[in-house]
């Protein structure tokens, strides 16, 4: 899926506009799933205007999620100062860590998090199945005035790019929607010897103690999604497969949560050694490992 020429081109010139603010304020909102208040009514109209939402629903088309999904994680870029997401929380998770390393990321979104690292790192590429994040890369590093990033399409489990071919990967709350087991084998596969994979996600015990009461203590959809969750994790882990739902892109694959043995277990399987312990920076666990040297 991607924007239609015409709504790209709309996009881009309305996110390139004075007073963009309004729109990507309420894209945020929207895919939050906050309230919008009467304040952004004309930025909704807008949003009606450039076809992100339907009409007659004000709700999100298909591709309108996505683009907005990009915005929140754009919107949250911003308000850490343009930092990475764990920056301050995890030593190893930070510009100055990256420092003149070839850097793959997988799932990469827009973009947010290469933006940071290719400040110091010797190179970076980002690998991405979804084309609309492609396109509002583009756009979002023309409106930050920036170079545009080198993105290529592919899957996590189908990694586009040579064996032994990056110092580091890193992959950022997307492991969880894919074939992880696969996933895990292509990212040790761009590994080189003696590289370094990064994975950030929820691990289930930290799923199920920290968002079981925000959760179900909200929406009825909230509560059926946080279930099928742990069932969709549950099944992964003992049987490879989900039993509610199937993978597609980021935004609207069904997640599983492996427990940290369970993903110890699929890493090493994968041909890599522990390089720490599984650090936790809520809601996230973040697992380092490297490749064996040849």
């Amino acid at each position: 899926m991607q924007l239609s020429d015409a709504t790209y081109t709309a996009t881009r010139q309305a996110l390139l506009a004075p007073g963009s603010e309004q729109l990507i304020d309420l894209a945020f909102r929207m895919a939050l799933g906050r309230p919008v208040g009467p304040e952004l009514s004309e930025a909704r109209n807008a949003a009606v205007g450039l076809g992100w939402l339907k009409p007659e629903t004000h709700t999100f088309k298909p591709e309108g999620r996505l683009l907005a999904d990009s915005l929140r994680e754009y919107q949250f870029w911003q308000q850490r100062n343009r930092k990475l997401p764990l920056e301050g929380q995890i030593a190893y998770h930070s510009q100055a860590y990256y420092s003149g390393k070839s850097v793959a990321e997988i799932g990469c979104g827009y973009g947010s998090n290469l933006y940071d690292i290719r400040r110091t790192a010797g190179s970076v590429i980002g690998v991405e199945p979804c084309r609309v994040y492609h396109q509002m890369s583009a756009i979002l590093a023309e409106r930050e005035g920036v170079e545009p990033l080198n993105l290529r399409w592919g899957r996590a489990e189908e990694i586009p790019l040579e064996s032994n071919s990056c110092d580091l990967v890193l992959c950022v709350s997307v492991h969880q929607y894919t074939d992880v087991r696969a996933a895990i084998r292509e990212m040790a596969r761009i590994l080189r010897p003696g590289g370094e994979l990064q994975i950030v996600g929820g691990a289930l015990g930290a799923f199920a103690y920290d968002c079981a009461k925000p959760m179900l203590k909200g929406s009825l959809r909230s509560a059926v999604g946080y279930t099928r969750t742990i069932v969709d994790t549950l099944s992964y882990m003992g049987l490879g497969r989900r039993l509610t739902g199937t993978i597609s892109n980021p935004s609207t694959g069904f997640p599983v949560y492996p427990t940290e043995g369970i993903m110890d277990r699929w890493l090493r399987g994968a041909g890599l050694i522990e390089n720490r312990p599984p650090a936790r920076a809520w809601p996230e666990t973040v697992f380092n490992y490297r490749k064996p040297e040849a």
